[in-house]
């Protein structure tokens, strides 16, 4: 198998966006939550639903690798173009593991 230091890269910070808007567990609950209703939220709630697009930005910036930049922006979806199912799938284990 080699080196996969991109599988752990990926593994590890594909939920880095998260932190830029500073909620608990309550927070997180409420916005998943309070976003099926449509209505207008905070902005750190969007922020958190938003995650995935802003922690791609901001692994991207700093020089991650491709593999860790594309599950940061697509998951929990299908692997995008160039990424191996493969990993996508051992990713997307662990991510619910």
């Amino acid at each position: 198998m080699g080196d996969r230091s991109d599988l752990r890269e990926a593994a590890l910070l594909h939920d880095v966006g998260k932190s830029t808007t500073r909620l608990g567990a309550f927070g997180r609950s409420s916005a998943t939550l309070w976003s099926v209703t449509g209505l207008g939220m905070p902005r750190r709630w969007r922020d958190y639903l938003d995650h995935g697009r802003i922690g791609a930005e901001m692994l991207e910036a700093a020089g991650a690798s491709p593999l860790a930049v594309a599950f940061t922006r697509h998951h929990p979806g299908p692997p995008p173009s160039g990424v191996a199912p493969e990993d996508w799938w051992l990713l997307s284990a662990a991510d619910h593991t």
